[in-house]
């Protein structure tokens, strides 16, 4: 069962705060987690890579946070980036270390508190990464003061409170059989209800100015997509988030086809996915 932290005071953070050990724990140790990341990675950076040339320019110096198995950081360096790649999980970044090159580091520490200096990265990006963080706002923040002047913040990740994608799932699970996400709904009625909480939230969170993220249990016995996942995150809070510290808004969200591209233009908040882009002023 998926428990819902919203609005509970101090218990909430006591209660994430415990979530946090335990995803430490499991990404440091679940070699069935790690393998089951290194057979989506090469699907993701189809898409990322372009998304990361697209804004920053090559010669500067990036923080990637949530390395995984490291294949996104060594490609980047590759591609003409002087790169820190930092991650939580001592398993990820044993794997991520056989990975070498003059522009390449790889280290071991924690986005709510990170080692490095004000100012120290001309950019700062992540890749289906912030939706496990049990602190967002912190993990924001952090991200935003090791950035240069002028340098800029990227995230990919999905839109979890997605009516879209929502819908694509109840419609799937009505038309035929297979296996499906919890996260999404894996019956009929969740899938339904997961639905009508989507756009709930979505409407919501579109007209509102203030960012109020939504955290959840995490289901750590499955190799399920985004089961692990500890946040709802999504677009509009991000906007929200950013808005009130009055940096300026890049780009919001993504989409790989043109439906999908049209989708986020019309209904940002319906998105399935975040494309964000923050510059520091």
């Amino acid at each position: 069962m998926t428990y819902l932290f919203i609005d509970v005071g101090s218990s909430k953070d006591i209660i994430l705060m415990e979530i946090r050990k335990e995803l430490a724990r499991f990404y440091s140790t679940s070699e069935d987690y790690l393998n089951f990341i290194k057979s989506h990675q090469k699907s993701h950076l189809k898409y990322y890579l372009p998304f990361v040339e697209k804004y920053v320019a090559k010669g500067v110096r990036v923080l990637k946070l949530g390395i995984g198995p490291g294949l996104a950081a060594l490609l980047l360096s590759q591609r003409g980036y002087e790169v820190v790649g930092l991650d939580i999980s001592s398993l990820f970044v044993k794997e991520a270390s056989s990975y070498t090159g003059s522009h390449l580091r790889i280290l071991l520490g924690d986005a709510l508190n990170l080692p490095f200096f004000d100012g120290s990265f001309d950019a700062v990006t992540s890749l289906y990464f912030l939706e496990h963080v049990p602190d967002v706002e912190r993990a924001l923040s952090e991200m935003i003061r090791v950035l240069r002047k002028g340098g800029l913040l990227l995230i990919r990740s999905p839109n979890l409170l997605s009516p879209y994608t929502s819908f694509i799932e109840f419609f799937s699970i009505l038309v035929g059989p297979g296996q499906r996400s919890s996260l999404w709904g894996a019956t009929r009625l969740n899938s339904l209800r997961v639905l009508a909480r989507n756009c709930y939230y979505s409407l919501k969170k579109s007209i509102s100015s203030k960012p109020q993220f939504i955290y959840r249990e995490p289901d750590l016995n499955t190799m399920e997509s985004d089961a692990d996942s500890v946040c709802l995150l999504n677009q509009m809070d991000l906007r929200n988030f950013f808005c009130q510290r009055g940096l300026p808004i890049l780009n919001l969200t993504w989409g790989r086809n043109r439906w999908r591209r049209l989708l986020s233009s019309l209904v940002p908040g319906f998105a399935p996915s975040v494309g964000l882009v923050v510059k520091k002023v």
